[in-house]
Formats: C-alpha cells, structure tokens, sequence
C-alpha cells in the first residue's frame, strides 16, 4: 500500500493500481 508515482498501473491481478 504504497503509491510513488499514483498512476492506475496494471501489475498483476489487473485492478488498476494494486
């Protein structure tokens, strides 16, 4: 639960900022 740059970025699960 950290955001540096706060951008919905798709990492794993593919739920937007997570």
């Amino acid at each position: 639960s950290h955001r540096c740059p706060v951008r919905p970025h798709r990492r794993r699960r593919g739920q937007g900022r997570f």
